[in-house]
């Protein structure tokens, strides 16, 4: 009976070990590059003042890019920011970007009068997070915090360019809202947008640029811990010392 009491024990304390022993991966770094292709459409870096400072790098093609670096995953479980899930990533952006009309000449319309009146339109977002398992680019817009949405684009296709942005519905009637000729009462040099008339088309499903992402992982050493059933197994071997020294007293 005390061996077979020791012997699950023993299987007990293993198992639970062996369960509690598991790696993890977990993000240390990388970054996500946000390029916008539409025509009427360009972005600068969040928290700036004047207009295009500091600009987008651009590319080849003379696209403005962004580079967002990610967050690590942080905390004493690594449960906070950015997370390897099942089937892709769960990444938080650092920073944010405005997005916002150009003119004819293609340049941002000013933004700001000498009296640092605010003539334009741009729109901030900000706490973005990229999750590559839901296709989804989520955050605010103005600071506005929505708890029922905050999905902003939805991933497209993949190509040798990037991943497609499409415009959700969300983000599409923010922006119909913001670059309407209603607006013209609130951003005075507006007239000087070639769309001001129509305002700006929805662009519900529309794909205003590519969306690539560069994600640094490392493998967190399993844990060392006591097992759940040491102490069982402990006792267990205790008491079949204890009963055997009993049979060899008897024995004697």
């Amino acid at each position: 009976m005390s061996k077979m009491f020791l012997a699950a024990a023993f299987a007990f304390a293993v198992a639970s070990f062996a369960h509690e022993s598991e790696a993890k991966t977990i993000v240390v770094g990388g970054d996500v590059q946000v390029e916008v292709t539409y025509p009427l459409l360009s972005l600068s870096l969040w928290g700036t003042a004047a207009p295009g400072s500091p600009a987008a790098e651009l590319t080849e093609a003379g696209n403005p890019v962004l580079t967002f670096p990610i967050q690590a995953s942080r905390g004493s479980e690594f449960t906070g920011g950015s997370q390897v899930v099942d089937g892709g990533y769960d990444l938080r952006m650092n920073g944010g970007l405005y997005l916002f009309p150009l003119n004819a000449e293609g340049t941002e319309l000013e933004l700001f009068d000498d009296e640092g009146n605010r003539l334009c339109c741009r729109n901030a977002l900000t706490n973005l997070a990229l999750d590559t398992t839901t296709g989804k680019l989520t955050g605010r817009i103005n600071g506005v915090r929505n708890r029922e949405n905050d999905h902003l684009f939805t991933l497209g296709e993949t190509t040798d360019e990037g991943t497609e942005l499409l415009v959700s519905d969300y983000l599409a009637g923010m922006l119909t809202y913001a670059y309407s000729a209603n607006n013209a009462q609130y951003f005075p040099l507006f007239d000087q947008w070639p769309n001001k008339d129509a305002g700006i088309p929805n662009l519900a499903g529309q794909s205003i640029g590519w969306v690539n992402y560069d994600v640094v992982t490392d493998v967190l050493p399993a844990p060392v811990p006591v097992p759940a059933a040491l102490p069982l197994l402990i006792g267990g071997i205790g008491a079949l010392g204890y009963v055997g020294k009993r049979r060899r007293r008897k024995a004697a």
